[in-house]
């Protein structure tokens, strides 16, 4: 959650788990740090990916259904013109 340094070569973080949400507070050097630093840096990239993923799939899914909806004459010129006046 949080880190803060403590001395030149401590560290207290702040840690909590995601299951139960529990928190707690380790005093720890500074290569435990840049461990970390690399994993969260690694493991953000990891889902950076995933959501990329999921969105292109999403995207696929609804180019699929407008395709379809061409195909079926379910859309029409009208669908992308000006909304008629008021009356």
């Amino acid at each position: 959650m949080r880190w803060r340094r403590l001395a030149i070569d401590a560290w207290e973080i702040e840690l909590r788990c995601p299951d139960c949400r529990e928190v707690w507070y380790e005093r720890v050097p500074t290569a435990a740090v840049k461990r970390l630093d690399r994993v969260l840096k690694a493991a953000r990239v990891e889902l950076e990916r995933h959501l990329e993923e999921i969105e292109r799939i999403d995207m696929e899914e609804q180019a699929e259904d407008f395709i379809a909806a061409l195909r079926d004459g379910a859309i029409l010129p009208d669908d992308f013109g000006r909304p008629p006046p008021p009356a």
